[in-house]
């Protein structure tokens, strides 16, 4: 889960649609193959048509995943001086909903964006449905980078960094994951709305 985590929170980062300006809007369904999870936001609430503020609001909320399942070493100002700030980093390495929106709250996100997209509906369990889909279907993850498996099964790739990760107890218990997460079945929509 922590590597899909890493791979969406680089794409965001990396490859985001583009907008001429805050009011341009996009078709929606230009989305999916650019922003990670996309289809997993109910099409009533992302609609026909998307604009820059909700694409990024929904951008951030994979990136805060990333930063609550891996967190890093923010960087603030003190005066004119940078300090690495050990005490920011969240200390919960389980992206829950709470966790998650308490780390939307941090400096480095665009407060803007995160309102607007939540203001219309979006959700966190939005992008962890989809980072637990992903996830369960890994195989197709690393078909969509380019990396899978040789047809004699072995790993090439992006594949090799996934199949060298330790294995958890819970491994496989999807389920389980899916009830800590996102609480009970009837709590969250289980995607992709396509």
């Amino acid at each position: 889960m922590a590597y899909n985590a890493e791979c969406a929170a680089d794409l965001c980062g990396w490859d985001l649609p583009t907008f001429e300006d805050d009011h341009q809007t996009r078709p929606s369904d230009d989305m999916e193959m650019d922003v990670p999870y996309w289809e997993h936001i109910p099409k009533h609430v992302r609609g026909r048509v998307v604009c820059k503020s909700f694409v990024h609001g929904y951008a951030q909320v994979v990136q805060a995943i990333r930063q609550v399942i891996s967190p890093r070493t923010r960087r603030r100002y003190d005066g004119s001086k940078e300090v690495l700030d050990h005490n920011l980093l969240h200390p919960s390495r389980v992206p829950t909903v709470e966790a998650v929106s308490a780390e939307l709250l941090q400096a480095g996100y665009d407060q803007g964006d995160s309102t607007f997209f939540f203001g219309k509906g979006g959700k966190v369990e939005h992008a962890l449905d989809g980072l637990i889909h992903e996830t369960v279907e890994s195989e197709c993850f690393f078909d969509l980078l380019g990396d899978s498996y040789d047809d004699d099964g072995s790993a090439f790739g992006s594949a090799i960094e996934y199949e060298e990760l330790p294995e958890h107890p819970l491994d496989d218990r999807w389920d389980f994951v899916r009830y800590k997460l996102l609480g009970p079945e009837s709590k969250v929509l289980q995607g992709p709305f396509c």
